[in-house]
């Protein structure tokens, strides 16, 4: 599923989409589960408000953004992968993706982003409702993004 106005694309043309940060600036990597930035980590010492750390372990939205990373984590250790592994499988899985651009910047990431692979031999449709359920971020295919609000009549 993808947002309405990627949809007419993605159906009638047979595109792919590629997205980008599939594991969220690191904050799906497992790495920050506890709500705070490894020394060394991308986020650590940085202040920098507008970064996905910031907004979402620095503000009120913190114990829920941790219950969800630590949800994941449990869903992860199901299937016998890491969290990294887990977010990058569940983006290739979305039948409208085509690749899926990872940030890796050691060849020990490369190797563990590369996993997925593995995570995706032991998918089925219980662990995508299981994460959906815990996100809760599907996409709302009545957004119309040209309108400030959701078109509920469709």
């Amino acid at each position: 599923p993808v947002e309405r106005d990627l949809e007419f694309v993605v159906q009638n043309y047979k595109y792919g989409i590629c997205p980008f940060g599939s594991l969220g600036g690191g904050l799906l990597t497992g790495k920050y589960n506890e709500g705070v930035a490894p020394k060394g980590s991308r986020f650590e010492a940085k202040n920098r408000p507008n970064d996905l750390f910031s907004k979402l372990i620095k503000t009120d939205k913190k114990e829920k953004t941790l219950q969800q990373l630590k949800a994941l984590e449990n869903v992860a250790k199901k299937l016998g992968c890491t969290q990294s592994q887990l977010a990058i499988a569940w983006t290739l899985k979305n039948e409208d993706v085509s690749t899926v651009v990872v940030g890796a910047t050691t060849i020990k990431q490369l190797e563990d982003n590369v996993g997925a692979i593995k995570a995706l031999e032991k998918w089925d449709k219980s662990i995508e409702e299981e994460i959906e359920g815990i996100l809760g971020n599907q996409p709302n295919p009545n957004h119309d993004w040209r309108k400030w609000g959701y078109d509920e009549a469709r």
